[in-house]
């Protein structure tokens, strides 16, 4: 595994990884100050004709504890025992379920024709046009199994608190509404992942009494709006933008099992509705967050200490990869404190593996009722290591 900055200023930092193969996996993370017009892209593609070149823009790039602002990250993932396989669609909100499902599908079968099991999947999807959780959703369905990570590309708020479109690389160059999954396959490839939130509740619990996919349109029978408003005050004032700061707990009617985080994205002055990152079906029980630092520092060192703990006896080796997902409305909540967050990871990860990620508009991870979830507002972290026997 190796990685290199690069800058408009300064170029790149060293020299490029020559780790160049159809097992290599190349990542680059774009920083939110980063002119797109000058990424060197086409070098990145000359360098690596063979491998897999994927990645996205992002809040902000985690390099190790330090997060990145200007510029972008490149990873070169070289893998000894594991095939990879590519998959990209185009993504929309109406089809997010549908493209979901038909990337890690593709990929199961992909893997099938080529007589060997499909062990994982990364996946990055875009941001802005989808539904979070029926993305994740058709994609735990198509993947048969297989564990999924990854999360959703972002670009930090626009004038105004707007919430931006923001970009996906394939094939040497930037794309909108594009989704695309990573295949790795094979007996000697691991990936487990771990989840932390830390957020406070704000409010008692309240019910969406009425709701449309992502928009929630009434709670308790009022305008979701004007009551989101009411506990906001004057941080209301920065909306959407400051939404991302006090996100929803939803706890859907019926179901055991954990309770997610929903980030919200917009508003709509006429109808007083507000619009989230997933659904929000009719019945379920939502409440208020907010954010407490001490406890959102906990739970990415929780979220590293779970993902380690079923990583098998290659985790610690040198050449571990620990991608770290996390949102941006927690880069937004802690403020100075955002790299704390990325120390508590590395802490406990140890010098034994190498740890990158970005800040995104949410995260897709495992949870206990399907291989692949949409996480808002929480630190997720996947561990990839290769037996090397």
């Amino acid at each position: 595994m190796g990685s290199v900055r690069w800058t408009a200023a300064d170029g790149w930092a060293g020299e490029l990884p020559d780790l160049d193969g159809p097992a290599t996996l190349v990542l680059v993370l774009l920083a939110p100050e980063t002119d797109l017009s000058l990424v060197p892209l086409a070098e990145v593609s000359a360098a690596y004709p063979t491998s897999l070149v994927t990645g996205c823009s992002t809040a902000g790039v985690a390099d190790g504890a330090t997060l990145l602002d200007d510029g972008l990250l490149l990873l070169v993932c070289a893998f000894e025992r594991t095939r990879l396989l590519l998959r990209s669609a185009p993504q929309t909100a109406a089809r997010s379920h549908a493209v979901g499902r038909a990337l890690a599908g593709g990929l199961h079968a992909d893997a099938a024709a080529a007589g060997t099991d499909l062990r994982a999947v990364l996946v990055i999807c875009d941001g802005m046009d989808v539904v979070g959780n029926a993305f994740a959703e058709g994609v735990s369905l198509g993947a048969a199994g297989a564990t999924v990570f990854g999360g959703m590309s972002a670009l930090m708020p626009g004038p105004g608190g707007t919430i931006r479109a923001p970009w996906t690389v394939l094939d040497g160059a930037l794309h909108q509404g594009v989704a695309v999954a990573v295949g790795l396959c094979g007996d000697h490839v691991t990936l487990t992942c771990g989840t932390g939130g830390g957020w406070d509740e704000l409010g008692p619990p309240r019910t969406a009494t009425r709701s449309s996919g992502a928009e929630l349109f009434e709670i308790d029978g009022q305008p979701a709006l004007d009551l989101y408003r009411r506990y906001l005050g004057v941080e209301a004032e920065g909306l959407p933008g400051s939404g991302l700061r006090f996100p929803l707990l939803l706890r859907r009617r019926g179901e055991q099992r954990s309770a997610l985080v929903r980030s919200v994205r917009s508003f709509d002055e006429e109808t007083r509705a507000i619009g989230l990152t997933g659904d929000v079906p009719e019945g379920s029980v939502v409440q208020l967050l907010h954010q407490n630092s001490e406890a959102m520092v906990d739970a990415a060192q929780d979220a590293a200490r779970a993902a380690t703990a079923g990583a098998g006896p290659a985790h610690g080796a040198d050449g571990a990869l620990a991608l770290v997902v996390s949102c941006l409305g927690r880069r937004l909540a802690l403020g100075a404190r955002v790299e704390d967050e990325l120390e508590s990871v590395t802490a406990e990860l140890g010098a034994g593996t190498a740890v990158a990620g970005f800040y995104g508009y949410g995260e897709l991870a495992p949870t206990s009722a399907r291989s692949c979830d949409l996480h808002n507002q929480t630190v997720t972290v996947g561990v990839i290591s290769e037996w090397p026997w």
